[in-house]
């Protein structure tokens, strides 16, 4: 009776499959044009009216006084991953659609049709971290007249189906699975999380296919990094419901995960430290601890949560006081998914972790995206970038739907209502304690990366240190900037030397390269090593160039209440053009004014957007200073203003600078 049920099934989809390739090639995915139009939508819902309208999303009835600083309540998280989810699901008539999201120009895929099906799985996998825990709550939740639940199991289903838009043939051959295998990791914790929602309605003999193809994945290669968790989850929901699986592979990954630990909260990825030591090693190993360990390996449980609770240790001062997060690292499309640890330490329940202070960063990252009028482009769905599109900031392996991977953070919604992360009144922890003339330092020995917070700015900066050997993306501006600063996000280097928190060297004449001069190209920062704090309160480290280990700069670096000193060394071999700059400002409501000033006696620059304040300091060593207008470099703007010292480096110069910060004092 299996075999006819879903032959039937089968031959439907193979249809619908050519059907939908061939408006892949003919049309552009459009969202529903307007609701009236939409079948069971309801024009009285203010979160969908609000998508529909272009509106970024509101806090509709705040609770001022549970979150006196962002009004947002569990309730409101659940508005909001509404609000994503619908984006997605602008793009859904019926439960056979897959989620063809449309493609945004540049380097995400699919760059053809054979990446398409794995898009689709991508969207998939990743909006189930939204739908998971709505659908708990709301089992009848429909958008665009679309019942969510029956969406998604229709969808898992018909990974089985030969011909259909979102087939997943069993992985042969040796090696990992792919992308495949990350977004089956994903599933696999939704369907930890939430089997009644995802898995238990579906046909067993449904259930029995599935987990014989999710079997060829889980126990098929990985990478020696947080890949470990995608096989090692789908391991552990197969055992649970009860399916054979590789114990001896499951528990080799399960240690290699938990000897990663560092310390102070971090989790070293095979070495580099970033966001994917909290989205990926914080996040997987607590919920995998919840809904597996605690009962099948009970002591390695209680290891990934006692990680956990070193979270407060550092990373929540890593975020501004209105809890705005750092842009930094690869992946950053996924934004406020990176401060999913902070919620998941309401799972410990502990008497000593402020969790009034946690809620309140991980509402402001949401309202940080949220309400940003960049954040969803004309299509209706978030754009690929950190606010809005941002070329520089992506990678190759990311596709529209990859953006979904922030809902991690709404993972915290399986946290029940009385939990303390949702019922203790919302607090600015440790800012309330900072003094305003000096910066309050957390500076972590293990991961040798140093938190800077500005207790009258209200930001938050860090230095880190990281070497290139993990893989090509790494020596960008996602990780090679001087510092990074929750108000001041990264801007690109340009072509041309334009440079801001970094330095670049123009690369070796054509009589020693051998090349014409025509070919000679700005050098980025490729690593740092050596990084650490010393008792005079200098962070140091030592900084080598992209492509050329001729040239090496000493940076010594003491923030200051309001900014940084710098004292750094740079080495040459022979004449090289040097340029160094401190952060960009973009061009917000008014243009940026730039006027030569002087700081005792120093000739100095200062920038002003209306918001703050940026002032360059000439000191030792540099030969000029200069205010550099900018395009299409920076996150938030196309329009930004940058102030690059200069000079000439034959051997080795001392070059000293200062940066001071102020909120501006402009008036429209």
């Amino acid at each position: 009776m299996y075999y006819y049920r879903y032959l039937l099934m089968t031959i439907s989809m193979i249809c619908a499959s050519f059907v939908h390739a061939y408006s892949i090639r003919n049309t552009v995915c459009q969202p529903k044009p307007i609701a009236s139009e939409m079948v069971g939508y309801d024009l009285g819902d203010p979160i969908l009216n609000q998508l529909m309208k272009g509106k970024t999303f509101e806090v509709v009835n705040p609770d001022t006084k549970l979150s006196p600083f962002t009004g947002m309540t569990r309730e409101h998280w659940k508005q909001a991953a509404e609000y994503l989810l619908n984006t997605a699901f602008q793009y859904v008539n019926d439960v056979k659609d897959p989620f063809d999201l449309p493609k945004q120009a540049g380097k995400s895929y699919p760059r053809d049709e054979g990446g398409v099906p794995t898009s689709r799985m991508e969207a998939l996998c990743r909006t189930m971290f939204l739908a998971g825990p709505l659908l708990k709550e709301n089992p009848d939740l429909t958008l665009h007249g679309v019942k969510v639940g029956d969406y998604f199991r229709y969808q898992l289903a018909s990974f089985l189906q030969p011909g259909s838009p979102i087939y997943l043939p069993e992985k042969r051959g040796g090696g990992n699975g792919g992308q495949k295998l990350v977004e089956l990791g994903g599933l696999a914790v939704s369907l930890l999380m939430a089997p009644d929602v995802f898995w238990y309605p579906l046909p067993q003999e449904t259930r029995d296919s599935l987990a014989a193809v999710f079997k060829t994945y889980a126990e098929g290669g990985t990478i020696d990094m947080n890949w470990r968790f995608f096989n090692q989850c789908l391991l552990s929901f197969l055992h649970r419901e009860g399916y054979e699986v590789n114990m001896k592979y499951l528990e080799d990954l399960l240690h290699a995960n938990l000897n990663a630990y560092v310390g102070d909260g971090w989790y070293h990825d095979s070495p580099l430290f970033d966001y994917y030591s909290m989205w990926a090693f914080q996040m997987y190993g607590p919920l995998w601890a919840e809904s597996f360990g605690r009962k099948y390996y009970p002591a390695e449980a209680e290891l990934f949560m006692k990680h956990l609770s070193d979270i407060p240790k550092q990373y929540p001062y890593m975020f501004g006081r209105d809890g705005k997060m750092q842009m930094w690292g690869r992946s950053i499309t996924y934004r406020m998914g990176a401060a999913i640890p902070l919620a998941l330490t309401g799972l410990l329940r502990s008497p000593d972790i402020d969790y009034g202070w946690m809620r309140r960063i991980c509402s402001g990252a949401i309202l940080q995206f949220l309400q940003n009028p960049d954040f969803i482009a004309d299509d209706g769905l978030p754009n690929l970038g950190f606010y809005g599109h941002f070329e520089d900031c992506l990678q190759h392996y990311s596709c529209r739907g990859s953006v979904f991977w922030m809902a991690k953070l709404f993972l915290a919604l399986y946290m029940p209502a009385d939990n303390p992360f949702w019922t203790a009144q919302e607090t600015e922890g440790a800012w309330t304690k900072m003094k305003k003339a000096l910066p309050h330092h957390v500076y972590s020995k293990e991961t040798k990366i140093l938190v800077s917070d500005f207790a009258e700015l209200g930001m938050a900066e860090f230095r880190n240190v990281f070497t290139r050997n993990n893989g090509f993306y790494y020596g960008l501006e996602n990780y090679n900037r001087l510092s990074y600063n929750s108000s001041l996000p990264w801007q690109a280097d340009g072509k041309n030397g334009e440079v801001a928190m970094s330095y670049v060297v123009l690369s070796a004449p054509a009589n020693e390269a051998g090349k014409g001069s025509s070919d000679a190209k700005w050098l980025q920062i490729n690593s740092y090593h050596g990084a650490g704090l010393n008792d005079a309160g200098w962070f140091c480290r030592t900084a080598e160039m992209q492509d050329d280990k001729t040239v090496t700069i000493g940076l010594a670096e003491k923030v200051t209440a309001n900014g940084v000193v710098r004292a750094d060394t740079i080495r040459t071999k022979g004449p090289r053009k040097v340029r160094m700059g401190f952060y960009a400002l973009p061009e917000l409501d008014m243009p940026v004014l730039a006027t030569e000033t002087k700081v005792k006696g120093k000739k100095a620059i200062t920038i002003d957007n209306g918001k703050y304040r940026l002032t360059t300091v000439l000191d030792e060593g540099w030969d000029g200073i200069e205010v550099v207008r900018c395009h299409h470099l920076h996150p938030e703007t196309d329009n930004s203003t940058v102030v690059n010292l200069t000079t000439t480096v034959d051997g080795q110069k001392e070059l000293k600078s200062q940066l001071i910060i102020q909120k501006s004092k402009r008036k429209k």
